[in-house]
């Protein structure tokens, strides 16, 4: 975590139970309990997908990288483009997370 602790983070996903959409939302948990992310939406590769989590100690920071899945939204010729049918797509998407909690997304295709 930002703070130095060790935690997990639960990236978007699962259907919402009032919608047929995915999450965006992210959750933080460690010892302390858990708390939703502000701020931040996981736009990209949002279920069932690969992901490789990587963490650099000297500069604590958290990159995650995700591969294809399913996902809401996808880019378009540098638009960022919903589809709500939530289809399988080949998009490769890294969130990264710097020591002051500033979250990132970066997404390419394949």
């Amino acid at each position: 975590m930002s703070d130095g602790k060790e935690g997990l983070t639960a990236f978007s996903g699962v259907f919402q139970e009032s919608v047929d959409l995915p999450f965006l939302s992210c959750v933080n948990i460690d010892s302390d309990g858990y708390a939703v992310q502000p701020g931040f939406s996981q736009y990209y590769n949002h279920y069932h997908c690969a992901h490789i989590p990587i963490y650099s100690g000297s500069s604590r920071e958290m990159h995650t990288v995700f591969f294809g899945g399913i996902a809401q939204y996808f880019d378009e010729n540098g638009t960022l483009t919903r589809d709500d049918n939530v289809p399988f797509l080949n998009t490769i998407a890294r969130v990264k997370r710097k020591k002051m909690v500033v979250w990132l997304s970066i997404s390419f295709l394949l």
